[in-house]
């Protein structure tokens, strides 16, 4: 922009003398000056408000991402607290549930709540045999529930018959006042006591909540055999040529096995095995099996009795074993044909050769598949 030229010796008050043709220029001059500041300033004052514009821009842009940096580390401290918290809430909340839920299904399941969270308390149970024993149902869960235990008890066999114990079925208990106050009740249960020797006897006791329920919860029970060695079991060790039916000539046999390993020797002899025999029924007649072998030659646990089918011989239903009791008038079962010789049976290995095995077993009954056609 082009300025005029001032120039102070000009001044009217320099001059010599007063010229007013130099009164317009002058003016002019000046007017012209205060217009070129005037407007210089008013150039500042806009590039100033430019800049405070900017500046104010600028400051909103970074406090807008200085709140936008505030709002994302909340957002993620607070994922991170969740996530830290995560399992505590989930432990609280999961705890608050089982209460809830334990308050509304406390009676849910019975007419009284008799069947709310038992248990049977039983801890390795071996009993000898003839012995009675105790199982304890206990209530286990919400320590407020004082009401009444009912049970239906239930005993299974297993490798036990129900001959080795007395067999419930269904037989429903109640607790006393003093049980249901301490959520406790105890049941007795009596094994029996038989002169037959037994390998191994197990059953199970179990309850129901109902009469007719399912299993809610059980124990196995091991009845210890107080009897010597003797027979546990028989089988038939041979099968017929032909058919189902053994013809004359054919041998018989059957498989004693004992709870302990015998002998047929007693201690310093060597008595003749071949005189002990059982007794096998062959239609309406008694037939002696005699000693044929042992497991390892001598007897072992297991030994081979075995019968030669004679001309004549018929059994339509199948043979039988009978079963050994030398107390019976006469005696069944076991067979000493060496009458008089006190060194002719089997001895139990265990006493030194010393002692006869238990001559009371159980017999079976009749074989189908093993008639008789002679």
């Amino acid at each position: 922009m082009f300025v005029p030229f001032y120039d102070a010796s000009m001044s009217p008050f320099n001059l010599g003398f007063f010229n007013r043709s130099l009164i317009p220029p002058l003016t002019l001059q000046l007017v012209l000056t205060k217009l070129y500041i005037y407007k210089t300033e008013i150039n500042h004052d806009r590039i100033m408000w430019i800049q405070l514009r900017i500046w104010r821009g600028k400051m909103m842009r970074f406090q807008k991402r200085q709140v936008r940096r505030s709002r994302t580390h909340e957002v993620t401290w607070k994922l991170v607290l969740g996530l830290l918290y995560l399992p505590t809430i989930i432990a609280i909340l999961l705890a608050v549930a089982f209460v809830l839920f334990q308050r509304h299904t406390a009676f849910a399941d019975g007419p009284r709540g008799y069947n709310t969270n038992l248990v049977l308390r039983c801890a390795g149970h071996d009993v000898a045999e003839g012995d009675d024993f105790e199982l304890v149902v206990e209530r286990t869960g919400n320590m407020s529930i004082h009401r009444e235990l009912r049970v239906f008890w239930n005993t299974t066999p297993m490798s036990a018959s129900e001959s080795d114990y007395e067999p419930l079925h269904s037989e429903v208990q109640t607790s006393t006042p003093y049980e249901t106050e301490v959520r406790r009740m105890a049941h007795t249960f009596q094994t029996t006591d038989d002169p037959y020797s037994e390998r191994e006897e197990i059953f199970k006791v179990w309850f129901s909540t109902s009469e007719r329920g399912p299993e809610t919860d059980h124990c196995g029970v091991r009845i210890l055999d107080n009897d010597p060695v003797g027979f546990y079991r028989m089988e038939m060790f041979s099968s017929p040529k032909s058919g189902n039916a053994y013809a004359a000539g054919e041998m018989i046999e059957i498989a004693a096995y004992f709870t302990g390993d015998v002998s047929t020797q007693f201690s310093g002899s060597d008595g003749p095995a071949d005189y002990t025999g059982i007794h096998i029924l062959v239609g309406d007649e008694r037939k002696v099996a005699r000693f044929l072998r042992g497991n390892d030659g001598n007897g072992g646990g297991r030994i081979i009795f075995g019968y030669e089918v004679q001309e004549g011989d018929t059994d339509t239903d199948g043979i039988s074993v009978e079963a050994g009791d030398p107390d019976a008038n006469p005696a069944t079962g076991w067979v000493y044909s060496g009458e008089g010789n006190s060194q002719v049976g089997l001895w139990t290995v265990d006493s030194g050769k010393t002692e006869k095995v238990n001559l009371f077993y159980r017999g079976t009954g009749n074989k189908s598949r093993h008639k008789v056609n002679a």
